[in-house]
C-alpha cells in the first residue's frame, strides 16, 4: 500500500477544515502502533513489528509514499502462522475529522485484505460496541473497494 495520509478537523468557526495532522514523511511510522498478535479475523497471516519488517522489507516510508507490503519471497510450511506482513493503528484519536487517503495501489491478491478503517471504543466499551467504518477495504482478487459501515442492531442515530 503507498499511501499519503493526511487527518484534519473541522474548524466550526469559519466552516473551513483545518489541517491538524498529516502522516508523511520518513518517521511516518513511529505515528503507529504495531499489532502482532493472532489475527482477530483468523487468517494466515504472522503480523511483526516494526524492526521486523524493517529488515524483511515489508515497509519504506520517505517524503514522496509510504510502502507497506507482504512477504512475497518465503514460502510458509503448512504449520506455520503464515506469511509476514503489517498491521498498524494511529497513536492518535480523533472524535471528528476529514480524514484524506492517497493511494497510488492497493493490493489485489489471493490472501490479502486490504484495509483502512476506524472503530469507536472507550474504556467502557470495547470494539465493536461503538462501530467500524471500512473505508477502504477489499479481500482477496477483488479490483474494486467495499466501504461498509458495521453498527450493532436498532443502532439509532437520529440525536446526531
Amino acid at each position: 500500500l503507498g499511501a499519503h495520509c493526511a487527518a484534519g478537523q473541522w474548524a466550526y468557526g469559519g466552516g473551513d477544515y483545518e489541517l491538524v495532522e498529516e502522516y508523511v514523511g520518513p518517521d511516518f511510522f513511529s505515528r503507529w502502533s504495531f499489532f502482532t498478535g493472532n489475527d482477530p479475523t483468523h487468517g494466515t497471516v504472522d503480523f511483526v513489528n516494526y524492526d521486523d519488517a524493517s529488515q524483511l522489507g515489508l515497509l519504506n516510508a520517505g517524503w514522496g509514499r509510504v510502502y507497506m507490503g507482504v512477504d512475497t519471497h518465503n514460502v510458509e510450511s503448512w504449520d506455520s502462522k503464515g506469511r509476514k506482513a503489517t498491521r498498524i493503528s494511529s497513536s492518535s484519536v480523533y472524535n471528528s475529522g476529514l480524514f484524506v487517503l492517497s493511494a497510488d495501489h492497493v493490493p489485489s491478491a489471493c490472501g490479502a485484505w486490504p484495509a483502512w478503517w476506524m472503530f469507536g471504543q472507550d474504556s467502557q466499551h470495547s470494539w465493536p460496541r461503538w462501530g467500524e467504518l471500512d473505508i477502504v477495504e477489499s479481500v482477496h482478487t477483488r479490483d474494486y473497494n467495499t466501504a461498509t459501515l458495521h453498527t450493532r442492531n436498532n443502532c439509532n442515530q437520529s440525536g446526531i
